[in-house]
This record gives structure tokens, C-alpha cells and sequence, in this order.
């Protein structure tokens, strides 16, 4: 948020503060439980997705200076993803293996979850050329709950704990404090 702050001005109020933290909080206790889906990890692999945050923290204002100067979220969309389509197709050649040495299957679920992707981009981009930075992201960092709800119903996989529990009530109780101040 202190991005948002420097960049554009907005500032949190007090109950909006309390939402982002139970948010983060919310967020950090779902991360708890090392063994998900039965694999462990190490508490240091916690630093990657919170290198990720901060990134993430910069490039929302970012985002919604570019979205100032060119209002069109399907333009920003459309251009990172061609972007990184064009690198990612790059790498795959370089390698020798696009397209003929990945199954079918591999790459319609690689087509899906891009898909999947793009639309939450868009989603996003579109969130924040008509809201505030110290809205818009907060809700969007309480997307482990879409994700451990899709895990629940299509791969039976979420396992009900207290960290569980009290991760996702953190996080629903952040996010009414957050909109509702």
C-alpha cells in the first residue's frame, strides 16, 4: 500500500488498515499448513510468493498510472499478454519443442489455464481503472480462497483444519472491513 500512497495519494483510513491487515493475515495463516495436497515444504519457500507480493505491490500503482494515461483495460491486456506469449513461444522454440513435442492434452490445459488467466488480468486491470489501488488489491491477494474453493470441488483435495478455518475467516472478515470502510 505504501506505493499507492506515493504514487497516486491514497492513503488508507484507519478501518481500511485493520481490513488489509486481517486480510494479509487471513492470508498468511492459509499458508500455514506445510503439507497441502500432502507435500511439505519449507518455511524459507515462503519467500518467493512474498517476493511475488511485493512486486505485485509496485505494479498495481503502476498499472493504474498506465491505466490513467490510456484507459483501456482490454489495450494493457492485450499487449502483456501478446508480450509474454511472444516470449514464452520464443523459449519453447529455442528449446525444440514447441509445438510437436508437448501432447495435445498438455497444451489444451496450458491453453485453459491461460485463458483462465487472461480473464483474471482483464478482471483486474479493469478493477483498477474505475477503483482505488488500496481497494482493488487487498481483494484481489484473497484469491486463495477461489483457489482452495476449486481445489475443494473438483480435485477433493482442501483438507478442513483449524488453520483452514481460521485463514478463511480472517480473510472474509478483512475483506467486509475493507469495503465496508
Amino acid at each position: 500500500m505504501v506505493p499507492a500512497g506515493l504514487f497516486l495519494g491514497e492513503v488508507p483510513g484507519a478501518l481500511q488498515s485493520v481490513g488489509i491487515a486481517t486480510i494479509v493475515a487471513g492470508v498468511v495463516t492459509l499458508s500455514i499448513d506445510r503439507r497441502w495436497l500432502g507435500v511439505p515444504y519449507s518455511y524459507w519457500a515462503a519467500a518467493l510468493p512474498l517476493g511475488v507480493a511485493a512486486v505485485r505491490g509496485i505494479t498495481h500503482p503502476i498499472t493504474k498510472l498506465g491505466l490513467a494515461w490510456w484507459p483501456s483495460p482490454f489495450a494493457a491486456t492485450l499487449i502483456g499478454y501478446t508480450m509474454s506469449g511472444v516470449v514464452v513461444a520464443s523459449v519453447a522454440r529455442a528449446r525444440g519443442g514447441w509445438p510437436a513435442k508437448y501432447p495435445r492434452a498438455a497444451l489444451a490445459w496450458f491453453a485453459c489455464v491461460g485463458t483462465c488467466n487472461v480473464l483474471g488480468v482483464l478482471a483486474l486491470y479493469a478493477a483498477l481503472a474505475r477503483g482505488p489501488v488500496i481497494l482493488v488489491s487487498p481483494l484481489v491477494a484473497t484469491y486463495p480462497l477461489v483457489t482452495l474453493t476449486f481445489s475443494a470441488i473438483l480435485f477433493h483435495s482442501a483438507r478442513i483444519n483449524a488453520a483452514l478455518i481460521a485463514g478463511v475467516a480472517l480473510t472474509v472478515v478483512g475483506v467486509i472491513l475493507l469495503v465496508a470502510a
